[in-house]
């Protein structure tokens, strides 16, 4: 989680600056490693709708894997901002 949360403030600081506009090759990286994080966010909840077939597994996945990652990057600001409740409880919180 370390290494996690050291690329999630490089994201924000990318992201919410000029700074990414000016180096491409950045963003680029950060384009991808998020592409990965949200296809890992989809097979998590794919499997977890299995049951329901796998088409509708997939449905749910690609509808409900954006929310997850946006849910873990706002889980992160509050650690980041009022410290105290660690991101797993807020993911187990968004879990349910």
């Amino acid at each position: 989680m370390e290494n996690g949360e050291e690329f999630l403030r490089l994201l924000l600081v990318l992201v919410m600056s000029r700074e990414a506009a000016e180096a491409p090759e950045a963003l680029q990286t950060v384009i991808a490693v998020r592409d990965e994080g949200r296809a890992y966010m989809a097979h998590m909840i794919r499997s977890s709708f299995q049951s329901a077939g796998e088409e509708t597994a997939d449905k749910i996945a690609e509808a409900l894997a954006p929310f997850g990652m946006a849910g873990y990057d706002g889980a992160f600001v509050a650690l980041q901002s009022e410290g105290g409740r660690p991101v797993s409880a807020w993911m187990d919180q968004l879990a349910d």
